[in-house]
């Protein structure tokens, strides 16, 4: 009998063993679950009387600003505000969340960031402070670090729907022409292909989604402006209108630049207009540059879209995630 034990009493431990774990697995795949809100919406989980006051008008600046390098005004995200005691379970996927509390309890303005709280990828924004006026001015002192990691979510989160949806034509001929691998979205399926050079495009009328990629030698470059006259005489060359006179350049005006570290990789990010000259097209473009000294050149990801009389936040910020992918 007392054999049996000694043999049962293991087996017993390994299944209780195996058991908990798998507790613990199925516990965790409830609590985490993709997210599924749609792109570059922001749940602002707020009292939504108090976001209509001046303090509350003044935190939906900060959270919110319009954003940069866009032909018409567009707010960063478009946000649903809810009550507190409203935020419930079918609330839980949205990719980003801000949390925002005020009283007595709080004895000065904070802000907290979580991640993948409820789901993934997630992040989440909590601001406190001890009353309306004083969080709104802390909210508006912290404008940038709340934008900016709210961005950097949504980004990262279109990343991963990339890897999952992209153009294989795309990835194909950078990899054939460049050596580079690139996730561009799946709609973009038309080529056309120059010297160290090719421009893919959607072929969806209403919304041109368009992605170029290229790279010239290695030369003196000093600033952002030597970076744009590179890349408006390599498209002056390539896409070409309806005539030989009409192709697409940089309006010089309103240029946004700063540097972003991609993995190991310092990239110099350039956003704002172009049009074409000599016609009536243009749009929002951001632009990827980097120096490849292993290869002795320099690489150019260059995302613009054409898309009249329609919002264009979300296809140049589809791009935008899209240029993050190149490797």
């Amino acid at each position: 009998m007392k054999k049996i034990q000694a043999i049962l009493l293991p087996l017993l431990l390994i299944v209780l063993s195996i058991s908990s774990c798998s507790s613990d697995k199925s516990k965790k795949a409830s609590v985490y679950k993709n997210t599924d809100s749609a792109p570059w919406e922001l749940l602002l989980v707020s009292d939504k009387d108090w976001t209509k006051t001046a303090d509350g008008e003044m935190l939906m600046k900060a959270i919110n600003p319009d954003m940069q390098g866009l032909p018409q005004m567009e707010s960063m995200f478009s946000i649903i505000n809810i009550n507190s005691n409203s935020f419930s379970k079918s609330f839980q996927g949205f990719t980003n969340i801000v949390f925002v509390e005020f009283g007595s309890k709080y004895k000065k303005a904070e802000i907290r960031i979580a991640k993948d709280t409820y789901a993934h990828p997630q992040t989440i924004i909590y601001l406190t402070a001890p009353n309306g006026k004083e969080l709104a001015e802390y909210a508006s002192s912290r404008k940038e670090l709340i934008t900016s990691t709210l961005a950097e979510s949504q980004l990262y989160s279109l990343q991963i729907d990339l890897a999952q949806s992209y153009s294989k034509i795309v990835k194909e001929t950078a990899e054939n022409q460049f050596n580079l691998k690139i996730n561009a979205p799946f709609d973009l399926s038309a080529i056309k292909k120059g010297k160290d050079f090719f421009w893919a495009s959607s072929i969806n009328s209403d919304n041109h989604l368009n992605l170029c990629l290229f790279t010239v030698p290695q030369r003196q470059i000093q600033n952002e402006y030597d970076v744009i006259h590179i890349c408006d005489s390599v498209l002056k060359e390539n896409i070409q209108g309806e005539n030989k006179d009409q192709y697409p350049q940089t309006v010089r005006q309103d240029l946004s630049t700063k540097n972003i570290k991609i993995g190991d990789r310092i990239i110099t990010e350039i956003r704002g207009l172009w049009e074409m000259e000599n016609d009536m097209m243009g749009g929002p473009f951001v632009l990827h540059f980097y120096n490849d000294s292993v290869n002795n050149r320099f690489v150019f990801a260059d995302g613009f879209v054409y898309a009249p009389e329609k919002k264009k936040r979300n296809y140049i910020r589809l791009l935008e995630a899209s240029l993050r992918t190149l490797k």
